[in-house]
């Protein structure tokens, strides 16, 4: 929705220009966020635990791994 609004507002984007930029939206939103997200699939710890835990609260990344969490998903969100 912050894109629309900006595009919408600074760049004079009408509902036309905006769906046909639909595709980066898709890169965007779920192309980039499958790139960490299957790598976690291969990172184990010498103890032999996987990336991937219980979620604590809302975060799926067990609490070993706190720094990839914060560097990989919390730090790009900030």
């Amino acid at each position: 929705m912050a894109c629309n609004v900006y595009l919408i507002f600074f760049h004079k984007y009408d509902a036309e220009k905006i769906r046909t930029i639909e595709k980066w939206y898709f890169l965007a939103c779920y192309g980039l966020p499958f790139i960490p997200a299957f790598a976690y699939l291969f990172i184990v710890s010498s103890s032999s635990n996987r990336a991937y835990g219980n979620a604590t609260l809302w975060c799926w990344i067990s609490s070993e791994f706190d720094v990839i969490r914060v560097a990989t998903s919390y730090a790009p969100i900030w």
